[in-house]
């Protein structure tokens, strides 16, 4: 083969992968970010969370009050959102005290 066929085809070659490797890191992207999507979706802001404990505020349910609470508290370590752990952190200890007492109560009031 001539000279030329060869210098012509390795150019295509080096062509090739280039595009090869751009597909390739396109690719790379795309999954990237549709593997991202579902976590920011399912992540539920702090209003949302809050709301919900509202909600089992007003329900008087304490121990799904406290799982919120955590989930709340988790996020907010995450986030380095300390004023939403703060508060998190200070309604868990309100709301695990008075269902201490609340259990306390009712374990007493069987007893006797």
């Amino acid at each position: 083969m001539p000279a030329a066929c060869l210098d012509g085809g390795s150019r295509r070659t080096d062509t090739s992968i280039i595009k090869i490797g751009i597909m390739k890191h396109r690719l790379l992207l795309v999954v990237f970010a549709a593997l991202m999507i579902p976590s920011a979706v399912s992540a539920d802001s702090y209003t949302t969370l809050w709301k919900r404990e509202a909600e089992a505020r007003e329900k008087d349910l304490p121990k799904t009050r406290i799982d919120i609470l955590d989930r709340i508290i988790a996020k907010a370590e995450a986030d380095k959102a300390y004023g939403q752990l703060l508060k998190a952190q200070v309604t868990r200890i309100g709301v695990s005290a008075t269902a201490e007492e609340f259990c306390l109560a009712v374990c007493c009031e069987r007893c006797t």
